[in-house]
């Protein structure tokens, strides 16, 4: 089972709590949290009108900050809180070892294709 972190954002997108799993949030600014996640913030606003039933996942997402370096999953719903104010919820998987091995597998394939298109040109 791969770790994932859940956090929480307002609908200003200002984090509201994480279980801290992957990554410390408790050192950096709940307000300017958005801005170290370029793709999450770029989507903000459309993620925030999501249905309450429905899902969206980035998937082999590569991450910007330093604390966070690998492949993820990014995992996304909307929540009311108790004033029935939108909230983001936001689920980081770690894929970065089964993207890594996918990764290598697709090289390999591509390696073997090419092989086979050397041999065929020469025959």
């Amino acid at each position: 089972m791969n770790p994932k972190q859940h956090i929480l954002l307002s609908e200003n997108g200002c984090l509201i709590k994480s279980c801290n799993t992957l990554f410390d949030t408790t050192i950096l600014p709940p307000n300017k949290f958005l801005e170290l996640f370029p793709l999450v913030e770029s989507v903000f606003v459309y993620l925030l009108q999501l249905p309450l039933s429905k899902h969206r996942i980035f998937e082999r997402v590569s991450s910007n900050p330093t604390f966070l370096s690998g492949f993820y999953d990014f995992e996304f719903f909307v929540t009311l809180d108790e004033n029935n104010a939108r909230q983001l919820n936001w689920i980081i998987e770690d894929k970065t070892s089964q993207y890594c091995q996918l990764h290598l597998v697709l090289q390999q394939d591509q390696g073997r294709i090419i092989d086979q298109e050397r041999n065929f040109s020469y025959a």
